[in-house]
């Protein structure tokens, strides 16, 4: 199958000098700490038009150390989605390559396969989601606590890393990349020319590099030793390195496997966290907190448009993550939900525990003292026209759609829990409307 890549290269070809507001950048620093975090329950039904694919996804903003009452885990660990065959094991599970590394190539090259399949027959991101879910399960066939499969876009950055989901989003080291590249076929003109301060330069270099991967090539590679005057060596940097087309973004895409990916394999960078009038640490009462969801559903969607080297807002998970950032502080953090499959598909204060996992009851009412379960008002493929809110004590829900750069759409839905040491409301229930923009 040849495929199309002008579309994508004339994309990439933009100068990598990205300029933002100074007020609004950052330097992220990586933040480990384990935080307790809690979670509602969902039982969403699909929501879709006939014209129009409509992926199902829930924003949200959640509530950090508090107790509350916990559910057992469902026995499904990841629910299959209507229409949808389930994930089959891999012909070389990553348990068969710790007890012989020689079968590394072989994982790695079935696992970029089996991406490359599912692109070609992938109808919405719901589907996404549950093949995530899938390669996070824990001791599964997919995953042991070296071996998994780490996904990249063609310039280094980390979109799903299924051991450590807080390094989803950031940017691998540069020279460990190089390394990459090389055992691909890349020239050393256009790695080096990746870092000219000529944009024409720069702009060739990712043309020639986007050339060179779609050639779907796969190689073994090691960092893990300096090459003076190159590079230093890279402790762990390490493994095999496979390439594939996908249908849905048309780029090469770097699946990696048997590296052993950690914080020290990626870059510090001066992230665009935007600039919202209402930050996490300004959510006191009900209107704040409607204010800020707005943004933060803002944002997202924005971070949607910038296609040079994000895939599905992978940058803007880095942003919203940052406990030194606008979009999370103390009791207030972002994340989001597929309405579908019932899997979180990103969680800013607890990403390991949480993301490509189902969402299960874990928080009760402030009010009633009632487990909190999240229930459409949206009939079976009705697109509402506007944004919707629905207000309760405990939580905000917004509801809109919005569209994703290509192939998707996107109905979100954005919601925020007020914690009892803010505000509390005698109301049950408190509805609002926004036009949609």
């Amino acid at each position: 199958m040849t495929w199309n890549l002008q579309p994508e290269i004339s994309r990439h070809l933009q100068s990598n000098q990205h300029l933002v507001n100074a007020s609004s950048q950052r330097r992220f620093l990586l933040d480990r700490e384990c935080c307790k975090s809690s979670n509602p329950s969902s039982a969403w039904k699909l929501v879709g038009t006939s014209k129009k694919l409509i992926a199902a996804w829930l924003l949200l903003v959640g509530v950090l150390c508090v107790s509350h009452s916990v559910v057992a885990q469902t026995e499904n660990e990841c629910p299959v989605p209507p229409d949808t065959d389930p994930v089959e094991d891999p012909e070389v599970t990553a348990q068969e390559v710790v007890a012989d590394e020689s079968k590394l190539g072989d994982f790695t090259r079935l696992t970029r396969d089996r991406f490359k399949n599912y692109s070609l027959t992938v109808t919405s991101i719901t589907q996404i989601a549950y093949f995530g879910c899938v390669l996070r399960e824990d001791e599964g066939p997919w995953r042991t606590d070296s071996v998994y499969p780490i996904l990249m876009t063609p310039f280094g950055r980390v979109v799903f890393h299924t051991k450590d989901m807080t390094l989803s989003g950031r940017l691998l080291n540069p020279a460990i990349l190089g390394t990459i590249y090389t055992q691909l076929g890349v020239s050393r003109q256009d790695i080096a020319d990746l870092r000219s301060s000529d944009p024409d330069t720069v702009a060739k270099a990712r043309r020639s590099i986007l050339v060179t991967l779609a050639k779907e090539q796969d190689a073994a590679f090691d960092a893990t030793t300096p090459i003076p005057g190159v590079r230093p060596g890279s402790p762990g940097a390490k493994g095999y390195v496979a390439v594939y087309v996908g249908r849905a973004f048309q780029i090469p895409l770097i699946v990696l496997g048997g590296f052993d990916l950690n914080a020290s394999h990626v870059v510090d960078e001066v992230v665009d966290y935007g600039n919202p009038s209402v930050t996490a640490s300004d959510v006191v009462d009900r209107e704040t907190l409607k204010q800020f969801v707005i943004e933060a559903g803002n944002y997202f969607v924005e971070a949607q448009r910038d296609t040079r080297d994000g895939i599905l807002g992978s940058v803007a998970k880095v942003a919203m993550r940052d406990p030194n950032g606008p979009w999370r502080q103390g009791s207030v953090y972002i994340y989001i939900l597929d309405l579908r499959s019932n899997i979180i598909f990103f969680h800013g204060a607890n990403p390991n525990r949480f993301e490509f996992r189902p969402l299960i009851a874990t928080v009760r009412d402030a009010v009633t003292g009632e487990l909190i379960c999240l229930k459409s008002s949206m009939p079976r493929r009705v697109v509402p026209k506007e944004d919707s809110y629905d207000i309760t004590s405990t939580i905000l829900l917004l509801t809109r759609i919005v569209p994703i750069p290509r192939r998707w759409g996107m109905r979100a839905s954005l919601q925020g829990r007020l914690d009892d040491k803010t505000e509390a409301s005698s109301h049950r229930t408190t509805s609002l409307d926004l036009a949609f923009i």
